[in-house]
């Protein structure tokens, strides 16, 4: 039973893999070495210090100096292991060990004990010289969390309202989305009360200065003013060696967000739905035919062929020559002009019945022909990749906003911006929409960057290896992912009831409909008028 308890105080505690053994005079002495130059004295912070008063002092103020040691190590420095014994005092058989997360019995309302254990307990129990974080006892944490759409919301959607776990994780974190109810069932689970900061939060985020400044969330981790940043960020180099990053919970695409092309005309929509090489090869096969019927039938002259082909592709009654060698020519035609004029026709009631548009941009060669220039708040393309990449690069413009980008995109500005993928598609079905309820904003499909998600905490936290234990057993349930659909879910059900779009499926065709029909009518009976005059020119002849 012991062994399992000391298994699971280790797995559970900071998880110390170094040790480091202290030997001082007093703890006066040790108090002023870490007061004036703790780097001489402490090594790694998630580690086990031992600590070894070597002189005989019988003060009753001792272990108060005991204790004030402790202190420091913990507030000042975050170590959340350190024994400390006396071997030479009146206090040789006495264990000195701090818990801050145990709740005094003197002061009920206080936190942090100072346990004393008799050596020969300890050495039966050695696992009573860690503390672990099976649970904090309600001890408050410092955490940061500001509103960013759509992971962490403050106005809860109104499709949220009604599910009682929703509603929980509002009123604990005063938020609502994946980033929330992570904190709050991390919270719940490790027992912790959540003390947020994000009132003192000055630009979200965070960024550090090339003068050393960190500011936002970032600047209050770096400083160690709070003790977790819950706003899910990217995997990256912040220029800042005073934060570590939990596991990634999730991952995200960076993606380029270009204004969508422009609607087809109603009367090229039918023209459209081929392609270019089908028009191409549609053209060499009717060549094809009149050649083949002309070097068959030399006589009746290569007008005459091709005045034949033309009527059966056309479904125009014709006078073929009665030939038994061109009965397999004739066949053949028949069969193809059947088959195109079923695609034909049924290009004709797509072309009425759905909207299209030009080809979008969906690569990154794509973009570079559109000569957009690509407006973003981080940089996404390198200058030691290929030619094309490069190009992009010189065409970036930094420090700007993504969402204000966007915003001009929408408003008829030709440029680029750079978003988040899920962020993205969720403005594109909520925000940047026509009066027809159709985006007009289009995420480029060859994204050039991605990164995983994680939070982060102060360098050294001892908090970092039950968190992280926590995430893994929420990405593998799949909590995340469904926290994070059922808010966005929730987002564009609220934005759908709110700005309803209602197309009429079952309409009339009006004129602007039928333009495309009517003209080809036009052409078709200008092109009959042609070849009627024409009949009556040789019945003259």
């Amino acid at each position: 039973m012991e062994d399992l308890d000391m298994f699971k105080v280790q797995k559970y505690s900071s998880e110390p893999q170094d040790i480091y053994l202290l030997i001082a005079r007093d703890p006066k002495t040790l108090l002023l070495y870490l007061n004036n130059y703790h780097r001489l004295v402490l090594g790694k912070t998630r580690a086990l210090y031992s600590i070894f008063y070597v002189g005989d002092d019988c003060r009753e103020d001792y272990i108060k100096d005991i204790s004030q040691v402790f202190l420091t190590m913990w507030f000042n420095y975050g170590i959340l292991n350190v024994v400390a014994s006396a071997p030479f005092s009146c206090y040789s058989e006495s264990i000195y060990i701090y818990n801050p997360f145990q709740i005094s019995e003197a002061e009920p309302f206080e936190y942090g004990v100072l346990k004393v254990y008799q050596l020969e307990k300890v050495v039966n129990r050695p696992y009573l010289i860690f503390n672990h974080l099976l649970h904090l006892n309600n001890y408050s944490l410092k955490t940061l969390l500001f509103n960013r759409n759509p992971t962490s919301l403050k106005v809860m959607p109104k499709s949220l309202t009604t599910r009682e776990i929703y509603i929980k994780i509002h009123e604990i974190s005063g938020y609502v989305g994946v980033d929330a109810a992570i904190l709050t069932t991390m919270a719940a689970y490790l027992n912790f009360t959540i003390k947020n900061y994000d009132a003192e939060i000055d630009s979200d985020f965070g960024y550090v200065f090339k003068n050393g400044t960190v500011t936002g969330s970032l600047g209050k981790i770096v400083r160690k003013e709070a003790d977790l940043s819950a706003n899910g960020r990217f995997v990256a180099d912040y220029n800042t060696s005073g934060i570590e990053f939990t596991i990634p919970y999730t991952s995200e695409k960076i993606c380029i967000v270009v204004p969508k092309s422009p609607r087809v005309p109603q009367w090229m929509s039918t023209f459209k739905y081929f392609h270019w090489i089908s028009w191409l090869f549609l053209f060499w096969v009717f060549l094809l035919y009149i050649l083949i019927l002309y070097f068959a039938n030399v006589k009746e002259g290569i007008f005459r062929a091709w005045f034949v082909i033309t009527s059966i592709f056309l479904s125009m009654p014709v006078r073929f020559p009665r030939r038994t060698h061109l009965e397999l020519l004739l066949v053949s035609c028949m069969i193809i002009n059947v088959i195109i004029t079923g695609i034909f026709q049924g290009s004709l009631v797509k072309s009425f019945s759905k909207v299209t548009y030009y080809s979008d941009i969906n690569t990154l060669e794509d973009l570079d022909d559109s000569g957009f220039p690509i407006y973003t708040s981080f940089s996404i393309f390198g200058t030691n990749e290929s030619n094309l990449v490069k190009r992009l690069y010189s065409r970036t413009r930094m420090n700007y906003q993504n969402v204000v980008i966007l915003d001009e995109m929408f408003h008829g500005k030709s440029i680029a911006g750079v978003e988040r993928k899920n962020d993205a598609e969720l403005f594109l079905k909520t925000k940047y929409i026509g009066p027809d309820g159709n985006p007009l904003l289009h995420i480029v499909k060859e994204c050039p960057k991605s990164y995983f998600m994680a939070y982060i905490l102060p360098v050294g936290s001892p908090l970092l290896p039950r968190i992280n234990w926590f995430l893994r057993k929420l990405t593998e349930s799949g909590l995340v992912d469904k926290w994070y659909q059922d808010t966005v879910d929730s987002i564009i059900l609220d934005f759908l009831v709110e700005n309803p779009y209602r197309k009429e499926i079952d309409r009339p065709f009006n004129l602007e409909d039928l333009q495309a029909a009517f003209g080809l009518l036009i052409f078709g009976l200008f092109i009959a008028s042609i070849v009627f005059c024409i009949e009556i020119w040789f019945y003259l002849k």
